[in-house]
């Protein structure tokens, strides 16, 4: 399995917050993680099949497609931590989302492509 895609239904369950303006975000003013129960327990849930798929597959990232609503962003987990794109709406920029989708399609190939030493 190369990446997993979440759905919900609701929008609030969506475990982050997208600042209304991103470059003018200022780090006491605004918190990223949704601190709903339902958000908190999705983020577990992800964060739960992120662990369990780079476990079983001897993976060093994973790339996830969350949904929530008509909103979705990309996820990609590492051993690091979280890269986590803004929300986007996929109904209204089905462009973005197809395009998105295949840049995400690139990297699990790219991240295959293994590299031999040079012989000196």
């Amino acid at each position: 399995m190369e990446l997993f895609v979440k759905f919900k239904v609701a929008e609030s369950s969506d475990p982050f917050c997208d600042p209304e303006d991103p470059l003018q975000t200022k780090a006491g003013d605004f918190r990223f993680k949704n601190e709903l129960d339902n958000a908190r327990v999705l983020y577990g849930q992800l964060a739960s099949y992120a662990t369990a798929h780079m476990g079983r597959q001897f993976r060093i990232h994973v790339f996830c497609i969350l949904v929530c609503g008509k909103y979705a962003r990309f996820i990609r987990w590492d051993r690091d931590g979280t890269t986590i794109t803004q929300c986007f709406d996929y109904i209204k920029e089905p462009t973005f989302s197809l395009a998105s989708f295949g840049v995400a399609n690139i990297l699990i190939v790219a991240s295959k492509v293994t590299t031999l030493p040079s012989h000196q």
